[in-house]
């Protein structure tokens, strides 16, 4: 009794630790980022109710987008450094649409005569002065300002019931929360969550992860990762080059279409699957209720 006592115990442990590492993992774009992020500057954008879609024109950072129960909308510009930046914004609103463009301005760290008034009179052995090696290194310290850059981080709060309209220009980023997403994704990587209306993606040439969908998903496939999980709607993949695709848990039917081949994993499909290639695919399909259509490789 007492080793079957501690058998249990064993294999319920095992079971939270699992649980414990899959929510650890779920969001890989951020995890990490979030837990050292400064933050430098916020701008809050009061928005009347009318509002529908948040179209960003244009930024030169990466990009967190998350739903929120507020009517307002909300930019922070956060770091994993320490220093002093601002955001400049420029925004205008256009019917139903609020057009967005977001630049970071980065400042020195010190202000270079402050440094110079602290610096300490040394002599080095021939009693020559050694002001301007200190001065040099100041130099230095602001020219490694300019790798700042690839270190912040734009988060964006907007009502839940607004759509995101994303250009070329980001690079990085991640959507929760949101009523719909058409997005130019490009060669960046993108994760997007709990979206409760249609997705659009176009050009996708980095990795991008889907989960929790409530509506018609059509992604144009340029050679990126895909992975597209737990979606109610119609999944449509259109892919120009070889396929790396995982699509599973879908109420409705999925169409993939790729011209060089690769690889799709589908499973747990409640509708019909159609595969179509112009060169040999690898295809497993796995529990779905619909006809299935793939190539004879």
């Amino acid at each position: 009794m007492k080793k079957l006592f501690a058998l249990i115990i064993l294999l319920s442990a095992l079971v939270i630790a699992t649980a414990v590492f899959a929510d650890n993992t779920a969001n890989t774009v951020f995890s990490e980022a979030v837990q050292t992020l400064n933050l430098m500057d916020d701008v809050v954008i009061t928005s009347p109710g009318s509002l529908k879609t948040l179209r960003i024109m244009e930024i030169d950072t990466p990009v967190k987008i998350k739903g929120s129960k507020n009517d307002f909308v909300t930019i922070k510009l956060l770091s994993s450094k320490k220093g002093s930046a601002s955001l400049d914004l420029a925004y205008e609103i256009m019917g139903e649409e609020i057009w967005l463009a977001v630049e970071k301005v980065v400042r020195e760290l010190f202000e270079e005569d402050v440094i110079e008034e602290n610096l300490p009179i040394r002599e080095n052995d021939d009693g020559v002065s050694l002001e301007d090696e200190d001065r040099k290194n100041v130099n230095l310290q602001e020219d490694s300002l300019q790798e700042l850059s690839l270190d912040f981080w734009v988060e964006i709060s907007i009502p839940t019931h607004m759509n995101v309209v994303l250009g070329e220009t980001v690079n990085k980023g991640s959507i929760i929360g949101v009523a719909g997403v058409d997005m130019n994704a490009g060669i960046g990587d993108f994760v997007l969550e709990n979206i409760t209306g249609f997705v659009r993606i176009r050009d996708n040439a980095g990795t991008l992860r889907l989960k929790n969908v409530t509506g018609d998903v059509w992604i144009s496939d340029k050679g990126g990762a895909i992975s597209v999980e737990n979606v109610t709607g119609l999944v449509t993949i259109d892919s120009d080059v070889g396929l790396a695709l995982r699509v599973q848990d879908v109420t409705g039917d999925v169409t993939i279409s790729s011209k060089l081949g690769g690889s799709a994993e589908v499973a747990n499909v409640k509708g019909n699957v159609s595969v179509f290639s112009r060169a040999p695919i690898k295809t497993a399909c796995i529990g779905i209720t619909g006809n299935v259509i793939v190539p004879e490789n």
